[in-house]
């Protein structure tokens, strides 16, 4: 029989963490711990309930309830417990979910996208107040206390944190954030050199889509959603005079001194291919060209090579995320090496 009720609040959160088993097989379980700063427990004294701060310790012998993991408007439950043992104090609490395989955390990691994500628990839990604390408090060492171990808030978690404590331990994977940076130029209207402000302008331009695009995708529910960032990353690259680019990074090239000439025009030459590389030409697909064939195959309206065959793409987050840090990475490199080089002409 119920006799008392222990309630805890103000909680702070601390850690969210994937803990794999020593043991085979493995078992890959989240773990979160928190930190209350009250306790209150409710007893029935003469039919009246009276609240009381609670300082003891309890056993907690069986819960259930669960984690939810969210972003914006995608919401994912997880069953959960709290460990079956003896609390010295009981605002000090970790709950841990039900076994996941690999395959559910990708799916969780999938669903939840690229943002930094939000965290809240609900549990309830049964268990025994020790001798002391029953002594004091009221209700018999042999009576059930329930307890209620909420949030009444979510808890951010940034994206970086849930990789590390996450997701590394399930794939066992090291995990390297590489900071792609949205390549600003200031003062635009200073560069002397007009087909330089032309092309800096455009790809500046370009860059905006990027973006939005990334917006788009950190959003992303569903393979339309990426789908739709795909095709963004397609018209990025579209309207680029390939020419005039690969022209403009050619004379950057040739003024910066990509390489040293140890035979007469080596320079001109090198200057020439390695353009080409990166923006394509008659005859030499380039990474531009590439990322734009790629965004072709897997965007809306997408058509065998033969152009005899349309068929509905269903790309997954990977594949937009690599869509769109390949082009954001080339436009980036284009906008430095040509404010560089307006800089130095």
């Amino acid at each position: 029989m119920v006799t008392g009720w222990l309630v805890l609040d103000k909680p702070e959160f601390r850690s969210l963490t994937l803990v794999r088993s020593q043991t085979y097989p493995h078992e890959m379980r989240l773990h979160l711990k928190v930190k209350y700063r009250g306790a209150t427990l409710t007893v029935k004294r003469s039919d009246q309930r009276q609240p009381i701060e609670y300082r003891g310790g309890i056993y907690i012998f069986q819960s259930n309830g669960h984690l939810e993991l969210s972003r914006l408007n995608v919401k994912l439950s997880i069953n959960a417990k709290i460990p079956s043992m003896w609390y010295s104090s009981p605002k000090d609490a970790e709950v841990v979910s039900e076994p996941l395989s690999l395959e559910e955390i990708h799916e969780i990691d999938e669903k939840l996208g690229s943002s930094d994500i939000q965290v809240r628990w609900d549990l309830n839990a049964w268990g025994f107040l020790d001798d002391s604390a029953a002594a004091e408090y009221g209700p018999s060492s042999a009576s059930v206390i329930t307890m209620q171990i909420t949030s009444p808030r979510r808890f951010e978690i940034n994206r970086q944190n849930f990789v590390k404590n996450v997701l590394e331990p399930a794939d066992m994977l090291r995990r390297m954030f590489i900071e792609v940076i949205v390549e600003p130029v200031d003062q635009l209207d200073r560069i002397k050199d007009p087909e330089i402000r032309k092309m800096l302008k455009l790809l500046l331009d370009k860059q905006k889509v990027l973006v939005e695009a990334y917006t788009t995708f950190i959003n992303a529910r569903n393979s339309a959603d990426y789908r739709s960032v795909i095709n963004d990353v397609r018209l990025a690259v579209e309207g680029l005079n390939k020419e005039e680019v690969r022209n403009v990074l050619k004379r950057a090239y040739e003024v910066l001194g990509i390489a040293e000439e140890t035979f007469p025009g080596a320079l001109s030459k090198v200057t020439e291919e390695v353009s080409s590389v990166v923006i394509g030409q008659k005859g030499r697909r380039g990474f531009m060209d590439v990322s734009y064939k790629f965004a072709c195959k897997l965007g809306p309206h997408a058509q065998t090579d033969d152009k005899q065959q349309y068929y509905i793409p269903k790309p997954s987050k990977c594949d937009a995320e690599f869509a769109l840090l390949q082009v954001l990475g080339i436009l980036n490199y284009l906008i430095k090496v040509l404010k560089i080089y307006a800089l130095r002409e």
